[in-house]
């Protein structure tokens, strides 16, 4: 389960006052899928309905996608639909996704870091 915690960074963050859902800052590594097709990225920020994923794969034809997270006891799958991409250099991309049926785990992972932002 270590091998797993380590992959996380401490959540530091400001509450972003237009967004329904406090934001952290995170650095995760992920692996997302779609069709038969696994793809990795690193997961810049989480809340409770969405993440930032930065990647180097562009995926133009994909709405949906599986997000494969490890939590402190699990790999959560995590299903997601891009809500946008942009473009950042010749080998990076960013995408925002919202998630369309967060696990309870991952609900509870990511309040967790918003309460140790607040404590």
């Amino acid at each position: 389960m270590s091998l797993l915690l380590s992959r996380h960074a401490p959540c530091f963050s400001v509450c972003m006052e237009r967004r329904a859902f406090e934001r952290c800052d995170a650095s995760i590594q992920v692996k997302y899928y779609s069709a038969d097709d696994l793809y990795e990225g690193i997961v810049e920020n989480v809340s409770e309905a969405g993440m930032f994923i930065r990647t180097e794969n562009f995926l133009p034809c994909m709405k949906s996608l599986e997000v494969l997270m490890p939590l402190e006891y699990e790999i959560a799958c995590i299903p997601v639909e891009i809500r946008r991409i942009e473009k950042m250099d010749d080998e990076n991309l960013n995408m925002g996704v919202e998630i369309t049926e967060p696990p309870e785990s991952y609900l509870r992972y990511v309040q967790g870091l918003v309460y140790a932002l607040h404590a």
